[in-house]
């Protein structure tokens, strides 16, 4: 029992780690663009449209996330034997991984925009009391999601990343002509 909660310890502390790159990048994606060019409701709904992935789309990113983490798992499990073959393997791992992060980035670009929505001036927006609970729960969830998504991803990559072997034999030796 003790084990398991100091690893949930641990965790938790990865997790709070990644908070403030996961923030940053919501910040990027979807705060500034909304607070910089809404300057009126109109162009809020413009801007929210404009940032805000359809439900087609995030549904095909977040099945785009099974293939990136299968890959993940196999990265985490098997060593492979040849460099060809770990070459390869990574090769589609990277062309994997840039697809599979697009709901990532879809997340943090939803939660910079709850963020942007709730930093607007009353002039701009007019949210009731119930839409400020829904922003901060739209901000909120998808943070800690994404902030997840990148602890496991980070996780898999230390555990994964295997130093070349090196001997640390050396010989010596010293040919004479005879």
């Amino acid at each position: 029992m003790g084990k398991r909660t100091k690893n949930f310890k641990e965790d938790t502390l990865k997790l709070i780690q990644q908070l403030p790159t996961e923030l940053s990048l919501a910040v990027l994606l979807g705060t500034f663009p909304i607070y910089l060019f809404s300057k009126s409701s109109e162009m809020l709904d413009e801007m929210v449209s404009g940032l805000l992935a359809i439900g087609p789309l995030i549904d095909y990113y977040a099945w785009m996330l099974a293939p990136y983490a299968l890959l993940l798992i196999i990265k985490y499990l098997v060593r492979f034997g040849s460099d060809r073959g770990k070459l390869a393997f990574n090769f589609i791992h990277r062309i994997i991984a840039d697809a599979g992060t697009g709901f990532q980035t879809i997340l943090r670009t939803g939660a910079g925009v709850a963020i942007g929505v709730l930093l607007l001036p009353e002039a701009v927006t007019k949210p009731t009391t119930k839409q400020y609970s829904m922003l901060y729960w739209m901000a909120v969830m998808p943070l800690i999601f994404s902030c997840t998504m990148s602890m496991f991803r980070n996780e898999v990559m230390q555990r994964t990343e295997h130093k070349a072997y090196k001997n640390p034999l050396k010989l010596n030796i010293k040919r004479t002509k005879d």
